[in-house]
């Protein structure tokens, strides 16, 4: 990986490859669920999953959180820091993309123009143990136009997990 080399060596070693590739078979499965609610008919095809971009993404995600715990000197980094920190990532890296229309449609476009911030917020919902039901469609929408068309920090992003969590009444960790 290239930016590896911009990564302190402590920092890279720090990160448990397995965790990495277990959170990428759950990040694969969460890819499929999202493909198939897209309900796209026969171009479900077109949209695909760039693991070595998500691998990228993950590893990246991996080295905020060392550093974050470094910074504050802490062993544990609770469950909405890192759904914002996995937010970011994924958001940023953009790892589902889709291949061109071979019937020319615009209808593939207008869906997957934030289909990465909507795996983003399901990504990030379910490693803080947040029920998809909990979370209705106007809050899904709200959250993913926040991620594609606001400016978004971290901070954000693990307060809403917070007070979402608060809210009803799920631990924090």
């Amino acid at each position: 990986m290239a930016k590896d080399r911009l990564v302190s060596k402590k920092y890279r070693e720090s990160v448990n490859e397995e965790d990495v590739l277990l959170r990428l078979a759950v990040m694969d499965s969460a890819f499929v669920r999202i493909r198939s609610a897209l309900k796209m008919g026969n171009k479900e095809g077109y949209v695909r999953l760039n693991r070595a971009v998500l691998t990228n993404a993950l590893f990246s995600y991996y080295y905020d959180i060392i550093r974050l715990r470094d910074f504050h000197g802490s062993k544990r980094i609770n469950r909405p820091k890192k759904a914002a920190f996995l937010i970011k990532w994924i958001v940023k890296e953009k790892p589902i993309y889709f291949d061109p229309d071979p019937f020319g449609e615009d209808s593939v476009l207008e869906v997957l123009s934030c289909v990465n911030e909507l795996y983003a917020f399901r990504c990030a919902l379910g490693y803080a143990g947040i029920p998809l039901n909990l979370v209705d469609a106007t809050e899904t929408d709200n959250m993913v136009y926040e991620l594609a068309f606001r400016e978004h920090s971290t901070g954000m992003m693990s307060l809403w997990f917070e007070t979402f969590m608060n809210f009803h009444g799920i631990r924090l960790e």
